[in-house]
């Protein structure tokens, strides 16, 4: 059961900050800067903790959670982009 919860974890945080990357590249896109630099700041603050944490882990089903979740924070993050457009 804790592996499950540890690889849940890992796609989280995946998904989080490119979730946050992808909504950043649209803001920037779109000159919405003050909402750019917070989301900058978010990117950052989930970014620090998973250098720690993400190379914990060297099992293929790790790398395939943290893939997964990368490529669901893109779609994620391409919607809000879009969905917050002025």
């Amino acid at each position: 059961m804790r592996r499950t919860r540890d690889l849940l974890v890992l796609f989280g945080r995946a998904w989080l900050i490119v979730t946050l990357t992808a909504l950043n590249v649209g803001l920037i896109a779109r000159r919405a800067y003050p909402l750019a630099v917070c989301t900058g700041f978010g990117i950052s603050f989930v970014w620090y903790t998973n250098t720690r944490k993400a190379i914990e882990d060297h099992s293929r089903a790790a790398q395939v959670a943290y893939s997964l979740g990368a490529a669901a924070g893109t779609g994620t993050g391409m919607v809000l982009a879009a969905w917050l457009r002025p």
